[in-house]
């Protein structure tokens, strides 16, 4: 990221997007918006609390998103996020799991 600002997508999923962002300055909590095919499906607030940020001098800045079930995520891999009001990406990289979908055979 770009300007100080920092962050990772942990998990993407079918119903769950989780992660952290951290902004500096006066914008604690920053809100992410989730694009599903390039559509926003979404938004959360990086306000949660976790040891790991913490202790890196980040403070309370991870995320939890929870999918809409009317979604219907296909590929989790195709799932984008975004500092809102920015053209700022938060990007899936090598140490960000991906949860494929699984597809049952009829039972």
């Amino acid at each position: 990221m770009t300007g100080g600002i920092a962050g990772h997508v942990d998990l993407l999923s079918r119903d769950l997007v989780e992660g952290w962002l951290h902004v500096p300055g006066d914008h604690p909590g920053a809100v992410i918006e989730i694009l599903n095919a390039g559509r926003p499906i979404g938004t959360c607030r990086a306000d949660r609390p976790r040891a790991d940020l913490a202790a890196a001098g980040f403070g309370a800045c991870g995320f939890s998103f929870l999918v809409p079930l009317e979604c219907d995520i296909a590929d989790p891999a195709s799932l984008r996020l975004r500092l809102a009001g920015t053209p700022l990406f938060l990007l899936a990289d090598a140490a960000t799991r991906v949860d494929a979908p699984t597809i049952a055979n009829g039972g």
